[in-house]
């Protein structure tokens, strides 16, 4: 038993160890956030494009505002 998950983290690559250029790659696949067999229609990789695309030549900075979490109201599903 321990030598099958011995095997089967050998197959796994920690993100810390890519560069940003693979990590990047990584984190805009859908599957990548999960293990779950979802059905098949529901597929992330479009959504991550999209924000990427988005994200894309902006400075994270310009992507909020100085509005607090707390000062928004119905942020929050009651």
């Amino acid at each position: 038993m321990n030598d099958e998950l011995l095997e089967q983290n050998k197959k796994f690559r920690s993100i810390l160890d890519m560069s940003n250029i693979e990590a990047r790659d990584f984190l805009l696949k859908g599957d990548s956030y999960c293990n779950l067999d979802l059905p098949i229609y529901i597929k992330f990789d479009n959504l991550l494009m999209n924000v990427h695309k988005y994200l894309e030549n902006k400075r994270i900075n310009s992507c909020y505002s100085n509005i607090k979490p707390r000062e928004i109201e119905n942020l929050n599903h009651v």
